[in-house]
């Protein structure tokens, strides 16, 4: 009994699956992290692009 529980507590099979679940869950949320950042950014730029091109038009007249 005593060698198999010295077997299993030295046994390190499942130990580089559980290291590259745990990075891939780092970069997954880094990813997500950098997204949602320059999400708010890039809609607030397309917001502007489109108010500056509504008020050029705005400007013109039809003849």
């Amino acid at each position: 009994m005593k060698t198999q529980v010295t077997r299993l507590l030295q046994d390190d099979d499942g130990a580089v699956t559980v290291d590259f679940v745990v990075l891939t869950a780092a970069i997954a949320t880094l990813g997500l992290t950098v997204v949602t950042q320059f999400t708010g950014g890039a809609t607030s730029l397309a917001n502007e692009i489109e108010t500056a091109i509504d008020e050029m038009n705005a400007g013109q007249s039809s003849s």
